[in-house]
């Protein structure tokens, strides 16, 4: 396990590392999460977050970062070295692995994004004016509803 989402904040310990879209250090808990890298100790991120109602932590397809999606922000994380590589969006609806493209698709509010294992993005042009609906991958095809 290379990541866990806690409950809250812990009442003990080296304070958590407050990792927001300004960076500044945010003092509420948002999504509280303990990463446990390869070569230093276990540590802890608070992640306030954005405005939406999807909140989602998984492993970045390189295998080596974790993408965390607080409320919608969405981040790339640098575990070893406790910092955000990369911000991918502030709207995410919804993420979707895709294994036999080595990547992870972004549902967005009007757009859709990917990342790939190399840290190669993809961004797609404004396709809705409402969000989306049905949406499917299978396999290489991602299909819905604008």
């Amino acid at each position: 396990m290379r990541f866990e989402i806690l409950p809250g904040l812990p009442p003990y310990g080296p304070p958590a590392i407050s990792l927001t879209a300004r960076g500044e250090r945010e003092f509420r808990e948002g999504l509280v999460v303990r990463f446990y890298p390869n070569d230093s100790d276990p540590w802890i991120g608070n992640f306030v977050g954005g405005i939406f109602d999807y909140t989602t932590v998984l492993d970045h397809p390189n295998g080596r970062d974790v993408i965390v999606v607080a409320r919608g922000d969405t981040c790339i994380i640098d575990p070893e070295h406790h910092a955000i590589r990369d911000r991918i969006a502030s709207d995410t609806a919804r993420a979707i692995g895709v294994p036999a493209l080595g990547l992870v698709v972004f549902q967005g509010s009007v757009d859709f994004s990917a990342v790939r294992s190399d840290n190669l993005r993809w961004n797609s042009p404004q396709i809705s004016w409402d969000g989306f609906r049905k949406i499917n991958v299978q396999e290489t095809m991602l299909t819905g509803e604008a």
